[in-house]
């Protein structure tokens, strides 16, 4: 049987007592690629905070599998510090949360660039990097802690076809090589496609899970006329 890193179990999440989802349920298998799919507007975001912790649910709960020690999460737009260079940004977590000595960090920061094809930008700004290199770097910096789960949001909104497959490249070789149970919000396909072991898709009229499966094979036999239309563009 597989072992789950995370379970969400009865869970209802919003804001001001007002329900985005409701009380909804699944695992997340230990090193998987996990999709949280749907339309915008359908709480893909929401969900995740309250799954890394930085949302705390109406009722219900998300459980952390013993061997989680740690996690990490990329924000939809890398969330760097401005003011701090690339290499400054990636060390802060280390210098923050561990008593590392500076020649450790900064060789741990030189492999986290390199994992994430960037061995060569760390004393750059942010203002001086592109958009996909902001995502790589903020991916960089969510790996530091070398993390059990990692959460990504929108890892390829506003990328490139090129640059988009690239990050996507990237993350199925941290899942692979590195075993890192990855949780991801997307509403791109082909990136869905591409990653994904397993997904949930939220549906925005019901504030629940509409379907939860591997999205080839919702392809290929469609839960309901919503995962359908989401699948193909609405094309069939």
């Amino acid at each position: 049987m597989t072992r789950s890193a995370i379970r969400v179990s009865n869970m209802t999440i919003g804001y001001d007592n007002v329900a985005v989802l409701k009380n909804i349920s699944f695992d997340v298998a230990a090193g998987s690629v996990f999709v949280i799919m749907g339309p915008s507007g359908c709480g893909k975001s929401t969900l995740m905070r309250a799954m890394a912790g930085l949302l705390t649910p109406m009722r219900g709960s998300v459980q952390m599998d013993d061997s989680v020690d740690n996690i990490g999460v990329l924000f939809q737009g890398g969330a760097l510090f401005t003011s701090m260079s690339v290499f400054e940004n990636i060390a802060l977590p280390l210098m923050r949360h561990t008593d590392y000595s500076a020649g450790r960090i900064a060789k741990i920061v030189s492999e986290k660039l390199a994992l994430v094809g960037l061995p060569n930008v760390g004393d750059k700004y942010p203002a001086q990097l592109s958009g996909g290199m902001k995502k790589r770097v903020g991916l960089a910096r969510a790996l530091a802690l070398n993390p059990s789960v990692l959460y990504l949001d929108e890892p390829s909104a506003g990328l490139d076809p090129i640059a988009a497959g690239q990050q996507d490249d990237l993350i199925l070789k941290i899942n692979r090589e590195l075993g890192t149970t990855i949780v991801m919000v997307s509403h791109d396909l082909d990136s869905i496609f591409a990653v994904a072991d397993d997904a949930i898709f939220l549906n925005p009229a019901t504030h629940t899970i509409a379907a939860h499966g591997n999205p080839r094979q919702m392809l290929r036999r469609p839960p309901n006329r919503e995962v359908l239309n989401f699948l193909t563009r609405g094309k069939k």
